[in-house]
């Protein structure tokens, strides 16, 4: 069996999404010529239609953008597809990794910067939940890359949640097994300080 090279798994999946980055890149050039032609005529009414539609390209270069943090390998597991999605400044990408007969989803919710809107209090609260619930049993209270994070494990099933410091929240949940070590190892791995100087928008 041909064993598939590192290297040329990278550089092809670079070739497919720089190609569609481009593109979204010229649909933008072409929606805001469109725009300032409709604003020229003082036909705003389709100036802001046209808005909305460059909002749209806005949000799946986003979109690409966020699945960048979700690498291949993570911590010995393996990611397989991702999936992501959003509007109106709220994005949630979410790719599951396994290794062997254990699988684990990892998840970011939120949006950045003032888009974010409502999730960045939900963020604050699942902040104030993991402070005052660090003591109940079966929880864990710690940091991870300077943010406030919480390890839940009961049953069979763990769940690692990082609240960071821009109002995301990112989850990692293991549903067929209970290795609370194993998430903050996948946790540790990602480039959560580079992922959320992205979602402030200061990058």
């Amino acid at each position: 069996m041909t064993r598939s090279h590192p290297l040329l798994f990278f550089v092809l999946c670079a070739l497919v999404s720089f190609p569609a980055a481009v593109a979204g890149a010229e649909e933008l050039d072409a929606i805001f010529g469109k725009v300032n032609e409709l604003v020229g005529k003082k036909n705003y009414p389709k100036a802001l239609e046209e808005l909305t539609w460059a909002e749209k390209e806005i949000q799946k270069l986003h979109n690409q953008r966020l699945q960048e943090f979700f690498p291949n390998e993570l911590a010995g597991f393996t990611g397989g597809k991702t999936e992501a999605g959003g509007a109106m400044g709220f994005s949630s990408v979410e790719r599951r990794y396994t290794k062997g007969s254990t699988a684990v989803s990892v998840a970011l919710l939120g949006g950045g910067g003032s888009a974010l809107g409502g999730m960045g209090g939900l963020a604050a609260i699942g902040q104030m939940a993991a402070a005052f619930g660090g003591t109940q049993p079966g929880m864990d209270t710690f940091r991870i890359a300077g943010n406030t994070a919480t390890l839940q494990v009961k049953n069979n099933s763990a769940e690692l949640s990082v609240f960071l410091s821009g109002g995301s929240i990112l989850k990692l949940e293991m549903q067929n097994g209970k290795d609370g070590e194993a998430l903050k190892a996948m946790a540790n791995a990602l480039k959560l300080t580079d992922l959320d100087t992205y979602l402030k928008g200061a990058a």
